[in-house]
């Protein structure tokens, strides 16, 4: 994954009384943006904070799942740049006290031939259908936490630093569930923020935060991204 200035959009959730997880949009400043790398429109989101309990299982049926909207829209980073993803995708993303919930519908038209091989943690050079989460809970597009997980719960994590480094060795505690069914499979990520890096806000005040969500579909040697990327941006 290149620079983070190019694939981290704005996640936005609705403000709250807990300072450490209510989020807002705003404008990236001049310091932060390279504009000439970023996509001249940055995708947004809003969290909600989640008001029931959420059964990490991988179904995303508790009711707090339906209370955010579903985004969708990913497009291809390669092999067809910018071109619609040849299976549709959705994200939601929800918070409460302790964490960050993100939830994954990776729908397939083809479901039986979903890659999904079992490894350990980390493993590299799988071949497999992958999601992948990436944070940047400062908003500078420069560091950043990454989470990814393929269809069997494979857990992988990167720490992303000075927008060039990569960590392979960090590994943090957070949790990820997955399912396969007919339509394709989902995954179910609660990743708690004492795991993530973020300044204070006051009492009530938004935060924003850069999010991308990405999806590997191995058979097509596809990568789809939430917010437009491709492997030739700086």
């Amino acid at each position: 994954m290149k620079k983070l200035q190019s694939i981290l959009a704005v996640l936005l959730a609705a403000s709250g009384t807990l300072p450490q997880t209510a989020l807002a949009q705003t404008t990236p400043s001049p310091d932060t943006l390279n504009r000439k790398n970023t996509p001249a429109t940055v995708r947004s989101m809003r969290a909600a904070r989640a008001t029931t309990t959420i059964k990490l299982d991988g179904n995303l049926d508790d009711p707090a799942w339906a209370t955010v909207k579903a985004e969708s829209g990913f497009t291809q980073s390669y092999p067809k740049a910018g071109q619609p993803g040849t299976e549709r995708t959705e994200v939601r993303v929800l918070y409460d006290d302790a964490a960050l919930y993100v939830g994954v519908r990776a729908f397939d038209s083809r479901a039986d031939s979903i890659a999904a091989q079992l490894a350990r943690r980390d493993a590299t050079g799988i071949y497999s259908d992958w999601i992948h989460v990436v944070v940047d809970s400062y908003h500078d597009r420069r560091n950043g936490f990454r989470f990814s997980t393929n269809p069997r719960g494979v857990q992988k994590d990167v720490l992303h630093s000075d927008d060039r480094s990569e960590d392979l060795n960090w590994d943090a505690v957070w949790e990820v569930a997955t399912s396969v069914d007919k339509e394709g499979w989902t995954a179910e990520y609660r990743i708690p923020f004492s795991q993530l890096r973020f300044g204070g806000a006051g009492k009530g005040q938004e935060r924003v935060w850069g999010i991308q969500v990405q999806r590997d579909i191995a058979r097509h040697g596809e990568r789809v991204s939430w917010n437009p990327w491709k492997p030739a941006d700086p």
